[in-house]
């Protein structure tokens, strides 16, 4: 009885430890402001309707997507004392049917920080902000990162989800933004070209 009482004393101190020490956001509260042991936790699952393997096709060219969702472990904090929940993603791009780049691999790999994938986010947008002006007061967008290493390059990603022809599919919008990697002075070419992708769910 009395090492019944130890375990549940030992238990209950670190759940007070823990819950002390996380001061927990919905993410779809979150507005950048940082603190120490902070937790941005996905409260109402709303990164998991993103998640998938999405498919562009455009005759030989095509663009595959994989989502996931990464849930951090409150009690550790690798991203400057705070941690948060990710919608993380990695790609491939074959143009003309030459494969041009393929992150795919990466999936597979456990990341000490999950910004660290090449796709990573988890701002919320809802309803009409950030020029969506047929979006629903109530649809729900994502907003996340790319980031390409190769050519020095970052993206704006956004997220809006869609049916086609009856099948489940996300408007994929990128927008790069910053490129610096050079040779000769020329510009690297990013991993895939910014624009438009209607993108099916394969699974």
């Amino acid at each position: 009885m009395q090492l019944m009482k130890t375990y549940i004393y030992i238990i209950a101190s670190l759940f007070t430890f823990v819950s002390c020490k996380a001061q927990i956001v919905n993410v779809r509260d979150f507005a950048g402001n940082v603190s120490e042991g902070l937790y941005v936790r996905d409260t109402d699952n709303l990164l998991n309707d993103f998640t998938g393997t999405y498919l562009f096709t455009n005759g030989s060219t095509s663009l595959k997507i994989v989502f996931q969702k990464k849930v951090a472990n409150p009690t550790r904090y690798d991203n400057h004392n705070f941690t948060e929940d990710l919608l993380i993603g990695e790609y491939q791009y074959i143009e003309n049917g030459i494969e041009k780049s393929n992150t795919l691999m990466n999936l597979g790999i456990n990341m000490l920080d999950a910004n660290s994938h090449s796709i990573s986010g988890n701002t919320i947008l809802q309803g009409n902000v950030f020029n969506c002006e047929d979006c629903g007061p109530d649809e729900i967008r994502l907003q996340i990162g790319v980031y390409d290493g190769y050519a020095g390059a970052t993206a704006q990603m956004t997220l809006r989800k869609k049916i086609v022809s009856g099948q489940p599919a996300l408007e994929v919008i990128v927008i790069w933004s910053l490129r610096f990697a050079k040779t000769d002075e020329t510009l690297l070419p990013v991993a895939f070209p910014g624009g438009q992708y209607i993108m099916l769910k394969q699974q």
